[in-house]
């Protein structure tokens, strides 16, 4: 194909499609709440072709193209876009400032906290940890439901139920929040010891018979 130009003092016309072939420089930033956000993949697709870049560190990022039509797109892991693309219908110059702005997307951390039978606990105590956000927390309701919303996808996090009387709950850890999320926490029961000293006229009665009545559990005295 032959672009228009001049030879020994004569031009020469296009060939029939010809598109001019100097490179065409474009260039832009990705930012996230007014940060630079480096690691961002930027693809130019069109013309027969793609070419990409990553941003660096302070999110800028250039690509060379030819002339012609085509669409700008960015993508980063648990990020969205505004705009998501940008497209260039008749590109024929150098552009500057072709940018991005990004968000952190947002997941939902939900759970129940059940008993040995299976049955909801109320009022246990859960705290939520990470490098992400400040420690939050949440109290189980009458169905033993919890939640923890608006939370910064892709990182990790832990859930820590707190002290209750009657059952015990183990920890739970999320390497990387890539979805909304349900736990099941299930207790486990405590048990505990019920001591004391039976006497007639404060002599210790041996032998005596005492029965706890809600299991039937009996116990001696001894002497």
């Amino acid at each position: 194909v032959r672009v228009a130009g001049v030879d020994d003092g004569h031009t020469t016309p296009d060939d029939p499609g010809a598109k001019p072939t100097s490179p065409y420089l474009l260039r832009g930033n990705v930012n996230a709440d007014g940060a630079a956000l480096p690691g961002v993949a930027v693809l130019l697709q069109g013309e027969g072709a793609t070419v990409g870049d990553v941003t660096d560190s302070s999110g800028n990022y250039s690509i060379a193209t030819v002339g012609g039509e085509y669409v700008l797109s960015v993508s980063k892991p648990f990020y969205d876009f505004a705009p998501p693309v940008q497209t260039f219908t008749n590109l024929k110059q150098a552009l500057d400032g072709v940018n991005f702005t990004a968000s952190r997307q947002k997941r939902t951390i939900y759970g129940v906290a059940l008993d040995d039978g299976g049955q909801p606990v109320p009022n246990v105590e859960m705290t939520l940890t990470s490098s992400a956000v400040a420690t939050m927390k949440s109290i189980t309701d009458a169905t033993g439901a919890f939640s923890f919303v608006e939370l910064p996808a892709g990182f990790a996090y832990a859930v820590t139920p707190g002290t209750h009387k009657i059952f015990t709950f183990t920890p739970q850890t999320i390497d990387q929040l890539s979805a909304t999320t349900n736990l099941t926490l299930r207790g486990v029961r405590r048990t505990y010891s019920i001591s004391g000293r039976v006497t007639n006229q404060s002599a210790g009665l041996a032998n005596t018979v005492v029965t706890l009545q809600q299991t039937g559990a009996t116990s001696i005295s001894d002497a």
